[in-house]
């Protein structure tokens, strides 16, 4: 059996519960309740008095409701003086319209996408290199990427077909669910192993009607510009 055991205390008149104990994270913890009321037929505790380690936490409950009603604007920006926070909803509604004009706007262009990653040793003599090189377009705010080489070597003609067919079902979820039901892309599982990397990536980005994809649609040339990035973590644990 897994998760927290706790135990309960109850008042052998009342039936009230009084304590809790249980450990949670290796640390003790204990929970003591008093000054019962009734409230809506309920017994509330309005004195609740919290141990956790060497902490002591005492709290003191000022107002109770059964089932009440929770205001819409309860969970609004505190004001402060005079300064008028921004209303959250018309604030939300800001974010998500400039996300979908961000999203548009992507849409003009596509690119190419190299990653290269280097494993070292102990010595930081090189165990591996790989170098996988991709071709992108972006689709409802979805970048939709194919390999197109590893290692510098194209792809076999059954690589590039389960590529092609990867793009196609990427290309119908795209059109076809929201953002937050696209499914996230999931790396290959390695054997977990202990390791020293250096990651770099780069990017070039350009007119859709200069790349060649699946499914994505050209359009008149605007501009193009490159990006290029490169981090070096001191260790990674990989799966």
């Amino acid at each position: 059996m897994t998760g927290v055991k706790r135990h309960v205390f109850f008042d052998s008149q009342t039936h009230l519960i009084v304590k809790e104990d249980a450990t949670i994270g290796g640390i003790d913890e204990q929970i003591l309740y008093d000054d019962y009321r009734s409230l809506n037929g309920l017994k509330i505790p309005y004195k609740i008095e919290l141990h956790r380690g060497t902490e002591t936490y005492d709290i003191a409950v000022t107002r109770a409701q059964v089932n009440g009603t929770v205001g819409e604007r309860v969970f609004d920006f505190p004001k402060k003086s005079q300064v008028q926070l921004p209303d959250l909803k018309a604030l939300f509604k800001e974010i998500d319209e400039n996300q979908k004009a961000i999203d548009k706007l992507k849409e003009n262009y596509a690119g190419t996408r190299s990653e290269e990653e280097t494993e070292y040793d102990k010595t930081g003599k090189i165990n591996e290199r790989e170098l996988h090189e991709y071709s992108f377009f972006y689709l409802s705010g979805h970048e939709v990427s194919t390999l197109v080489k590893k290692d510098g070597k194209p792809l076999s003609e059954e690589e590039q077909k389960k590529e092609n067919d990867k793009v196609q079902k990427e290309i119908r979820i795209s059109r076809s669910a929201t953002p937050r039901e696209r499914p996230r892309k999931k790396r290959p599982r390695r054997k977990a192993k202990r390791r020293k990397t250096m990651t770099s990536a780069s990017r070039h980005f350009f007119a859709p009607a200069n790349l060649s994809i699946p499914g994505a649609s050209a359009s008149a040339a605007k501009t193009s510009w490159s990006l290029t990035s490169s981090l070096i973590p001191t260790s990674s644990l990989t799966n």
